[in-house]
Parts: structure tokens; C-alpha cells; sequence
């Protein structure tokens, strides 16, 4: 909608190619989520932490290739839009269906706090590498996706479940935003009950 290229992907990229791309680079991954344990059956699964680790070496040894100073790059990561669409997985791949038996005893409200605090972690850890502004993506109602009709047969619980993460990513960006100067977020969908 913006009019930008789609991003290429960091793992499809040589190491050449990363050392001169200036349109940004998509570091997502399928089935992963903001715990390291989301999606960590997958075969190639970057959680948060191995997204977040990657962005790191572009900034150390890719950018410099095509920003002469720390000054400039600053200046190009500060007015750069960070996209991130994140929390679904944590549901559906690893709290909904509990297969390590890490989240017995916890309360849809009390992963959904931890999800939170591990989410604002990785957002400082963002900004802390020089990431300003950022498109927070909702996360969508679960309870109506294939894979809960066949694995989780009470719908309209998982949404209210997610719902309790996804009503409150608002209030803890929020607050990030009045302790870190020039952070900013907009979010895309809804941050209401579904």
C-alpha cells in the first residue's frame, strides 16, 4: 500500500547480496513466534531472538558496506519502518497445545502476561539497535483458523485466550513509547475484542 518493494528475504540473500541491499530485508519466519520454543519443530524456524540476532549482523557487517559512517546509518535505521507480526504462533504452536507441558497451571491471562513482557523485551532490544518506528500487526482471531477447527475445538475461547494478548500490545508499546525518545508504533488490524 505504501508503494515499497517487497522485502527480500535475509536467508534467500548471499552474503553479497545483503552486503548491498538499502530496501530492507525480511527476517520473518513461518511458524515462529516471540519464545524461541514457538515453531521450534519447524526445520528452519527463526523465532524473534534469531530475527532480531540477524538484524544485528546487517547493521554490523552489511550496512557499512553501503553507509560510510555510524552517523548516517543512525540516521537510516532511525527513519526506517520496522514491521512486526508476531504472538499467533505463541498460541496455536505452543501454549494451545502445551506439547512439552511447559504451560500447565498457567491461565490464558498469565501466558499472555509473560508473552507480553517477553515481547516488550525484544521490541527495547530493537530499539536499542537503532529501530524507531514500527507497524505492530495484530494478532488475528485464532479460533476460527483450519488449525484450530481441527486441533482446538473451542473457538470462541482461543479468541477471547489471544484476545487478552493482542488488547494489551497497545498500553505496553505505549508505555515504551513515554520511557525511549522517538519510539513510535501504529497498529494494523484490530487491538479491540474480535
Amino acid at each position: 500500500m505504501l508503494g515499497l518493494p517487497f522485502a527480500p528475504p535475509y536467508l534467500g540473500l548471499s552474503e553479497f547480496e545483503r552486503r548491498k541491499v538499502m530496501t530492507g530485508i525480511n527476517y520473518a519466519s513461518a511458524a515462529c513466534g516471540i519464545l524461541p520454543l514457538s515453531g521450534s519443530k519447524a526445520k528452519e524456524c527463526l523465532s524473534m531472538d534469531k530475527q532480531i540476532k540477524y538484524f544485528n549482523l546487517t547493521i554490523a557487517k552489511d550496512l557499512p558496506n553501503v553507509i560510510s559512517n555510524s552517523e548516517q546509518l543512525n540516521l537510516y535505521l532511525s527513519k526506517s519502518i520496522f514491521l512486526v507480526s508476531v504472538g499467533v504462533n505463541d498460541y496455536s504452536l505452543n501454549y494451545l497445545i502445551n506439547l512439552n507441558g511447559l504451560w500447565t497451571g498457567y491461565t490464558p491471562e498469565a501466558f499472555g502476561d509473560f508473552l507480553l513482557d517477553e515481547f516488550v523485551i525484544r521490541m527495547q532490544q530493537l530499539y536499542d539497535l537503532g529501530a524507531r518506528t514500527f507497524v505492530v500487526n495484530a494478532a488475528f482471531p485464532l479460533g476460527s483458523t483450519p488449525f484450530s477447527v481441527v486441533n482446538v475445538t473451542r473457538s470462541k475461547e482461543v479468541n477471547q485466550q489471544i484476545n487478552y494478548f493482542t488488547s494489551r500490545v497497545p498500553e505496553r508499546l505505549q508505555e515504551l513509547q513515554s520511557q525511549l525518545p522517538k519510539f513510535s508504533f501504529t497498529g494494523v488490524g484490530k487491538f479491540q475484542d474480535f
